[in-house]
């Protein structure tokens, strides 16, 4: 502020006139050597007050225009400030917005992403867990189809055995009925010969033969009723021979109906229970057949054979 207050003064009017005072009063000196000295020193009094008084008013026209400036610059400042406070503020209310509704949207977010993962770790433990029962069924049908392949070979075998079973009776049946009706006819030609030589025979000698037959004898029967207890035999092996034939389709239709099992068997897992349970049950009633009626009706039909050879016997001792 002091420099500022020289060059005012300097560039001023006194300044230039207390100047010129300076130079005229040199060259006054070199004019005037020899001048009184308290005319020089009352004269510079004078001028040295007028230089103040200037400077005074100088300093305070300064000093006012140097307040009034820094009024308007306090102003503009004071202005600016209260702009700067007010931007200021409204800035940090639109950060604060802009923050907050950043951090809700990350919030949000955030929480839809939690959401998210839990739903997706949900439905993986849910795949897990499907994976783990389509492993499990997979095992399952595998070794289901494992035991239906091997109930088709087993069903494949009993059907072969069952089938050369039936070919095997088939050739007995058919050989047991062309010699039973030989020997029927045989023996009904050998008894009509005998019955004719009996009678002719009048050498018989009754007293060998029981009561009944005697009188059946003497009655003129007793040929007609050997007869008829021999066909009444010959109908009851021709019965068991039915029955025997039954058997054999029983046989063929049990064989059927397992190999309509081991075909359904392949298409149908659910049923292999059943159809263990029905090769089971052929087996057993394969072997019920075997083990019982067959040789029943084969030991009925020797018991018959041999009540008529021994008829026959008898027949030949008259």
């Amino acid at each position: 502020m002091g420099s500022l207050i020289v060059n005012c003064y300097e560039n001023s009017p006194v300044s230039r006139r207390q100047h010129e005072t300076t130079k005229k009063k040199g060259s006054g000196r070199h004019k005037q050597v020899g001048g009184k000295t308290d005319d020089k020193l009352s004269k510079s009094k004078s001028e040295t007050e007028t230089v103040s008084k200037d400077l005074s008013e100088l300093e305070k026209e300064l000093f006012s225009i140097k307040i009034t400036d820094l009024e308007a610059r306090l102003s503009r400042k004071q202005q600016l400030c209260t702009f700067m406070e007010e931007e200021k503020q409204f800035f940090e209310a639109e950060y604060e917005k802009n923050e907050l509704s950043g951090m809700e949207a990350i919030a949000s977010e955030n929480a839809f992403k939690k959401e998210e993962t839990i739903r997706i770790t949900r439905r993986i433990e849910k795949l897990k867990r499907t994976e783990l029962k389509l492993e499990k069924k997979l095992s399952e049908a595998e070794t289901t189809a494992e035991d239906i392949s091997n109930l088709v070979l087993k069903l494949e075998n009993l059907e072969e055995q069952i089938s050369k079973k039936n070919k095997h009776f088939e050739a007995q049946i058919v050989d047991l009925n062309m010699d039973f009706i030989s020997f029927n006819k045989r023996l009904k030609d050998e008894l009509h010969a005998l019955i004719e030589e009996i009678i002719q025979d009048n050498s018989l000698k009754l007293h060998l033969l029981p009561y009944t037959y005697q009188a059946l004898f003497q009655a003129g029967m007793l040929g007609n009723t050997w007869f008829k207890s021999i066909l009444e035999t010959c109908d009851n092996l021709i019965e068991q021979n039915a029955e025997i034939n039954q058997n054999i389709q029983q046989i063929k239709i049990l064989s059927q109906k397992s190999k309509g099992t081991s075909q359904n068997a392949l298409s149908i897992i659910i049923l292999s229970n059943e159809a263990k349970e029905l090769i089971n049950q052929l087996d057993q009633e394969y072997l019920s057949v075997k083990q019982k009626k067959l040789p029943n009706v084969f030991q009925e039909y020797k018991t018959q054979m041999n009540y008529l050879l021994q008829l026959n016997n008898m027949v030949m001792l008259f």
